[in-house]
């Protein structure tokens, strides 16, 4: 498998990241400006659609949702994560869902690092990504882990 797509997706918000032998191919981040959550969750939806036909990705790591204190929030993340699942599915992508401790340990080397370090280790890698969105540095890092997880198949 070559072409390996990481997505870091929430209620409002993603980023996405392709990468292809080894090599950047391109990025997105998108934020949902819709008040009403079932709106921004379809449009999230038809933007990651619209990119996955684009890059036609062999594989996609998506991060697993995490638990949040309110629960609108969790459901509205699980929804989304959900989605993406969905349209690998429909479209026959092979995907995963990777807990978040999981490739940051893989990729950076901690599994509890904070944000600034995987932005610093993704900008070390790659200086092409400075000035970028948070969830576009994090799925790169997944799917740098895509790539990694990949190279032991």
């Amino acid at each position: 498998m070559s072409r390996i797509v990481g997505i870091d997706i929430d209620s409002r918000k993603f980023g996405i990241v392709c990468i292809d032998k080894g090599f950047y191919i391109g990025e997105r981040f998108h934020l949902s400006l819709c008040k009403n959550v079932d709106d921004r969750i379809a449009e999230l939806y038809d933007e990651i659609e619209r990119l996955l036909i684009m890059w036609a990705p062999n594989k996609v790591y998506i991060e697993e949702p995490i638990y949040i204190q309110n629960f609108k929030t969790t459901k509205a993340i699980s929804e989304t994560v959900g989605n993406c699942k969905s349209l690998c599915r429909i479209h026959k992508i092979l995907f995963e869902t990777v807990p978040n401790k999981t490739w940051k340990k893989e990729v950076i080397g901690n599994g509890n690092c904070s944000k600034e370090d995987i932005k610093e280790f993704i900008i070390k890698k790659y200086p092409k990504m400075k000035y970028k969105e948070q969830d576009v540095y994090d799925s790169f890092g997944l799917a740098l882990y895509g790539v990694k997880r990949n190279e032991k198949e």
